[in-house]
């Protein structure tokens, strides 16, 4: 069945009755006979949480990530959640540093919003390596310059601390702090830790350490998420129609809260910040799609 997928960009297929978990085992063959990106996008939530579970599972050897929201309300910045925001930077630098091919689960809500560029990201992105020449100075300087809070013990994503020629720092690109330990004005070794109990997990070669992302510093040049992923990609959706109608309902309620505003706060208007039904309709277009569910819409030929 895969077989009919070809590598042109305008591939579209239709997989009707598919049931229950059937449609994770697919999508796990079509990854793994095609050997490209591979981007999932489910209507819920909470089922895409599911479907996150079953290729987990499924390909325990494969990078499959979940890519969520950051907010809950558009313009509402006390709505962010945390841990989702430390998500989405994983996601972003994996697929900017990574080699293998990703398995990408989403949601509506979470490709409404624009990511930073690939070129901001880089840019904005500090590489450290053992063994490199570099003062603790210069780096306090960096996590400072970006909004890095300084504490005594580093417990979430944006929090760095130094004790004499060790810096402990929580990157937003992974789910583990860093404790790089400098000799004079090199670094000696990196390590990830428990913040917990303070103990090593890994050694580390190099590491990446990614500010917030969605913060006032990154907000200036974004581009969607569609643009942001390899142009190779296949993009399974469930339920299209259900999944456009999702995103253009946020970004009326984008456009709603931003006109309340009335000016009291310099804020980028909805269309710098968020994608539209139209804008993400339009990338779609550029990928090989597979649809399942009812309400196709890229669809235009052959249905298995």
């Amino acid at each position: 069945m895969l077989s009919n997928l070809n590598n042109a960009a305008s591939s579209r297929l239709l997989l009707k009755g598919l049931a229950g978990s059937q449609a994770s085992f697919v999508a796990a063959s079509l990854y793994v006979e095609q050997k490209k990106p591979l981007l999932v996008i489910i209507p819920d939530r909470e089922e895409a949480a599911y479907f996150l579970n079953d290729l987990q599972y499924l390909l325990p050897e494969v990078n499959v990530m979940f890519f969520p929201a950051s907010y809950k309300k558009p313009y509402e910045p006390e709505s962010a959640d945390g841990n989702n925001k430390l998500l989405r930077a994983e996601v972003l630098n994996s697929i900017s540093t990574d080699k293998r091919p990703p398995i990408i689960v989403t949601y509506p809500e979470a490709l409404f919003e624009r990511v930073v560029t690939h070129g901001n990201l880089k840019k904005n992105t500090f590489k450290l390596k053992r063994g490199e020449r570099l003062s603790i100075e210069f780096v306090h300087d960096f996590l400072h310059e970006y909004d890095f809070d300084r504490v005594d013990f580093v417990v979430e994503p944006g929090q760095f601390a130094i004790r004499g020629g060790i810096l402990d720092v929580f990157s937003y690109s992974d789910e583990e702090p860093y404790r790089i330990e400098f000799f004079g004005e090199e670094v000696d070794s990196i390590r990830a830790f428990n913040p917990v109990d303070q103990l090593s997990t890994r050694n580390l070669e190099f590491i990446n350490i990614v500010p917030d992302i969605q913060g006032k510093i990154l907000r200036e040049s974004r581009e969607s998420f569609l643009e942001f992923i390899p142009e190779n990609s296949f993009v399974w959706i469930r339920e299209t129609e259900l999944m456009l109608q999702r995103i253009a309902t946020e970004f009326d309620r984008a456009e709603t809260a931003f006109a309340s505003m009335e000016g009291s706060t310099a804020q980028l208007a909805p269309d710098e910040l968020y994608c539209s039904r139209e804008m993400l309709s339009k990338q779609m277009l550029a990928f090989s799609i597979l649809e399942t569910g009812s309400g196709p819409v890229f669809s235009k030929g052959e249905a298995i």
